[in-house]
């Protein structure tokens, strides 16, 4: 259903609007009943109007009254409808002024534009075939109350005007109701467009409301004029911040949008807040000139951080799970040549050197072919209930069979024998592998001294990895568990990843102290109950 053809539905139902212009009409009608008897009633309406049959006059002029009064009571009930109080009170003043032209000198007399405003009201309230009936019965009663009177005295010249009168309330309601149609139209249509946009801004609050990216609406005078309730809940506002000035508001928020109105083309660096937290601003001018209104989207910085870390760690896990692939099949072909080659007697030991080298270096890459596999396809671990001092003790010493004898000591502090995790014991020799191979790495000086304690709060275990080692530097701390950051040009940056990882996986955690001398980590993993210690010790 189009729009035009909603406005001419409308159209047809009455309005408020109608109902003043019938009222508008009753009131002329009081006026002119009115005028009538005061002209009467102190003699003047024989010399003003001419009118020779003064009874006649008289009486059409109560009669007028007395329609007004009916009308008004009619009017205020609203009863019948409209339209047929309109057709029958523009009848009868139609015939109540040809009454008086009766009782007066005729057409002649001046007393026909007396017509002109009911049936202008006529053809704004009736239909078109009405509006024609009205014209029809007044320009007839027009033309038959001058052919009597030609009857006694001839007077072809009032005939005449009596015609082209009839002719005039034709064109007058015509032309009128032509235009009162395009005006109730234009107006219901103007109504249907106001309705959808009422609509539509609804709408769009719903639609704002609901937008996970914070938005403000900020005016050319720097009000603020909208706020949704995830800018409210980035920048920790109330309901109350409409209507007032955002630099009071949020005055990190107005020096970013002075910033950016002084050079909409400059970076824009997040806006800090308190708590440490930041927000990503941009900025859209709604509108032209420098005091346009201006819509500000805010996210948290730290979570696209995040999240374009996990789509980086997403494609860089795709694309590393290819390239390993493609390098684990001829690693495979190359370690089994070199171990065929060990057992080959014909081998000097400058041979037998080399090929060690090799051997070496296969595994160790190998051992990154692992990291990045692990990296890019998790695998699930299989916990167990782990003796920690005994599993401690053993990987240690398979540790320093990896070529670390001699430059690494363990230094395992007293704690309970008994003390048990659960943890999948590939994981846990995993995280301890990477902590103790960071530790030997970087240290000045062997041999390195690995301290390692746990205590338990009776939920989880925590075990404290420390060595004294020269630390680690607070701008490097940072990012010690991002994938791919590494200070050594041999090195993947995935060993403290992988390492946080594996923690999680078995559900614990593992963070950094970056504040004594050496570095020192926390393995928090879950503790052990007795039901778990009576099935390792069976």
């Amino acid at each position: 259903m189009t729009a035009r053809f909603l406005a001419r539905e409308i159209a047809d139902q009455p309005t408020a609007s109608d109902w003043r212009v019938l009222r508008a009409l009753t009131a002329y009608r009081w006026v002119v009943s009115v005028i009538a008897l005061a002209l009467i009633y102190l003699g003047l309406a024989g010399p003003a109007l001419g009118v020779v049959r003064p009874e006649v006059f008289l009486i059409v002029s109560l009669g007028m009254a007395l329609h007004a009064m009916g009308a008004t009571v009619t009017l205020e009930m609203r009863r019948p409808a409209l339209d047929a109080q309109t057709l029958f009170q523009s009848i009868a003043d139609m015939a109540g002024v040809g009454l008086w032209m009766w009782a007066t000198n005729g057409v002649g007399n001046g007393l026909g534009v007396l017509l002109v405003f009911p049936m202008i009201a006529a053809s704004l309230l009736l239909n078109l075939r009405m509006v024609l009936l009205v014209a029809a019965v007044t320009s007839i009663g027009l033309l038959t109350l001058e052919f009597l009177r030609s009857l006694s005295t001839p007077n072809a010249q009032a005939l005449t005007e009596a015609g082209l009168l009839g002719l005039l309330m034709f064109a007058m309601g015509l032309t009128s109701h032509a235009l009162a149609g395009r005006a109730r139209r234009g107006e219901a249509l103007a109504r249907q467009v106001g309705g959808d946009l009422v609509s539509l801004s609804r709408l769009n609050e719903s639609i704002i409301a609901r937008i996970r990216a914070g938005v403000v609406a900020v005016s050319g005078g720097g009000m603020v004029q909208l706020v949704n309730p995830a800018a409210r809940r980035l920048v920790d506002l109330d309901r109350s911040v409409h209507g007032h000035p955002l630099d009071t508001v949020s005055p990190a928020l107005a020096a970013a949008l002075e910033r950016w109105r002084a050079d909409p083309n400059a970076h824009m660096d997040p806006i800090p807040l308190p708590g440490g937290r930041s927000l990503s601003a941009q900025f859209v001018r709604l509108g032209w000139g420098d005091h346009a209104p201006v819509l500000v989207m805010l996210e948290d910085a730290d979570a696209l951080a995040k999240q374009a870390q996990q789509i980086k760690l997403a494609a860089l896990g795709r694309l590393s799970a290819s390239i390993a692939h493609e390098i684990r099949n001829p690693l495979g072909a190359i370690s089994n040549a070199a171990q065929l080659l060990e057992e080959s007697p014909a081998l000097t030991d400058d041979d037998r050197s080399l090929n060690a080298i090799v051997r070496r270096n296969s595994l160790r890459i190998e051992n990154i072919v692992r990291d990045v596999l692990s990296l890019s396809r998790p695998t699930p671990g299989a916990p167990l209930a782990i003796r920690l001092r005994e599993e401690l003790t053993a990987h240690f010493a398979q540790f320093l069979e990896t070529g670390w004898s001699g430059r690494c000591e363990l230094d395992l502090q007293p704690f309970d024998n008994d003390l048990a995790v659960v943890a999948d014991p590939d994981h846990l020799r995993r995280i301890l592998t990477n902590l103790w191979e960071n530790s030997c790495e970087h240290a000045t000086s062997p041999p390195v001294r690995l301290r390692v304690t746990a205590r338990s709060d009776g939920e989880a275990v925590t075990i404290e990895l420390s060595d004294n080692g020269p630390g680690i530097p607070d701008d490097v701390a940072e990012h010690v568990f991002e994938p791919f950051f590494t200070t050594r040009t041999s090195g993947t940056g995935l060993g403290l990843y992988l390492a946080r990882e594996l923690a999680r996986n078995n559900g614990g955690q593992l963070s950094l102290d970056a504040t004594g001398p050496g570095a020192r980590f926390y393995l928090q993993l879950p503790v052990d109950g007795a039901a778990a210690h009576e099935t390792l010790s069976t």
